[in-house]
């Protein structure tokens, strides 16, 4: 079958990396790695965010100039999710083997008598339907994710590896790199609560997977705030963490995990500020520690993959560690404050 126009564009752009981990663009008919999900649903996948990016507004305050969108799939092992352009097209791509991880994340995570409690879905909720919402949830955060990356001018020429896989590879980084990809994070977090919990279609598409159409509004928000820093953590617990000191912790591509996590719930709560306060003062410490403690137990396999959690979490408790940190929080809210004047700091 011949490709679309933009199929052989995105093709195209992607052999001009001449990285034999990416070799091209995904053939669906002819994968060349595992998928655990059938050829058709791919396609719907496709289908799906493409018809979203197709009406995405070009003209929101704050974004960057940008071609039209396009999302397709990369031939490769890894997992990992790009955004990248030619001179038409704003490209989002994505590998098999990070669907594979969404499917296992959301399928570890529902299966979980743990996190399902602390989700707050119904005892008697088919766990089916939470993974679906578990899945679904997390890919929609990393397609906004890239489409940050887009919006918000990030690129500038360059090409964005967006998973923790890539940290300590051939990869390098810096301080100004680390603020883009937390920008990133909290951006994608703003699109999704607006999306699951603002828009109808969205609200109602949620609550029917998690079984929660009998419950109040309010409660509804609640189990579905708490399904999102489910899914979130889930994706962020997925790779063990690394060994981290001060020097490496600036060389970086992406935060820590634990720094990752922690600046993506300020973004979370701001949001719930912004637009559902109620839910910004519900969800205390002990709660949002349980979600934590629930999900790091169910994803956390063996005991090094805990120890360099906990290695990293001590590193940032340092005075070195506390440094990186403000220095990384500093260098993030300059970033938004010269490039996006109408988004308030992520500290305030």
């Amino acid at each position: 079958m011949s490709q679309t126009a933009e199929e052989e564009a995105f093709d195209a752009a992607v052999h001009e990396w001449d990285d034999p981990a990416y070799p091209s663009r995904a053939d669906l008919n002819s994968l060349g790695v595992p998928t655990a999900l059938p050829t058709e649903t791919l396609v719907q996948i496709r289908e799906l965010f493409n018809q979203a990016l197709a009406v995405e507004g070009q003209h929101i305050k704050d974004h960057a100039p940008h071609p039209p969108f396009y999302f397709d799939y990369i031939e490769s092992q890894h997992s990992n999710a790009f955004a990248f352009t030619d001179s038409s097209h704003s490209f989002i791509g994505v590998t098999i083997p990070l669907l594979n991880d969404a499917l296992v994340i959301a399928a570890t995570l529902a299966a979980s008598d743990s996190v399902v409690a602390c989700i707050g879905t119904p005892t008697h909720a088919k766990r089916q339907g939470i993974n679906d919402a578990l899945f679904w949830l997390l890919v929609n955060f990393v397609m906004h994710h890239e489409y940050t990356h887009h919006v918000h001018g990030h690129l500038r020429g360059t090409l964005n590896f967006d998973v923790e896989e890539m940290v300590g590879g051939a990869l390098t980084g810096n301080l100004g790199q680390q603020a883009l990809e937390a920008d990133a994070d909290g951006y994608a977090a703003y699109f999704s609560f607006a999306f699951w919990l603002l828009d109808v279609g969205g609200r109602n598409a949620a609550f029917e997977m998690l079984q929660v159409q009998h419950l109040d509004a309010v409660r509804q928000d609640q189990v579905l705030y708490s399904a999102f820093m489910v899914a979130a953590a889930g994706f962020t617990f997925l790779r063990e963490p690394e060994a981290l000191d001060e020097g490496k912790a600036y060389q970086r591509t992406h935060p820590p995990q634990p720094l990752r996590m922690h600046l993506l719930t300020r973004f979370v709560r701001k949001w719930c500020s912004e637009f559902r306060p109620a839910l910004h003062t519900w969800m205390s410490q002990t709660h949002y520690q349980a979600l934590m403690d629930a999900v790091s137990a169910a994803m956390w396999t063996n005991g090094t993959h805990a120890a360099g959690w906990h290695a990293q979490a001590e590193f940032l408790r340092t005075p070195e560690g506390v440094q990186y940190r403000d220095a990384l929080i500093a260098e993030l809210d300059r970033w938004r404050l010269t490039t996006l004047p109408n988004l308030s700091e992520v500290t305030g």
